[in-house]
């Protein structure tokens, strides 16, 4: 047996200021942790993500008036060309269109499936556009982010 004054005796209290600095920092780097997910869960939405909105919607008027999908719905008052447009959006935003004409009157409407309209943070843009044989024809598009 190894005497206690003995240099190569390992004394039990030696490891007890580590084991301490230890529970310390663990305790530390949990309320960092906790204090952390507190505040990002507090975090609603940011003002970057309605101009991120605004833009995909006033982007999608320009590329569906482009390729001519605002006139074929005008002109047939068929909605399957909005509808498969509105599909092939990321699985994280939900859209509507309205096509109106000059008057306001609704001519037609199409909305993504599975996508409740929010009563706050949408966005909405709204493009004029040459219709059939009435003149003007105003397209809107409302867009949000899918809340599941």
């Amino acid at each position: 047996m190894i005497p206690r004054n003995h240099p190569r005796c390992i004394h039990p209290r030696h490891g007890a200021v580590f084991t301490l600095d230890a529970l310390l920092a663990l305790l530390a780097a949990a309320i960092l942790f906790t204090a952390i997910l507190f505040f990002m869960s507090r975090v609603e939405s940011t003002p970057f993500s309605r101009d991120v909105l605004v833009t995909l919607a006033e982007d999608s008027l320009a590329v569906l008036e482009k390729d001519g999908s605002l006139l074929d719905a005008h002109v047939t008052g068929s909605n399957v060309t909005l509808l498969r447009y509105l599909d092939a959006l990321p699985l994280r935003f939900c859209g509507r269109l309205e096509i109106s004409d000059a008057g306001g009157n609704l001519l037609v409407a199409a909305q993504r499936g599975n996508c409740e309209t929010p009563e706050e943070q949408r966005a909405v843009a709204r493009r004029v556009f040459v219709g059939h044989q009435s003149g003007a024809a105003i397209a809107r598009m409302d867009i949000w982010y899918l809340n599941k």
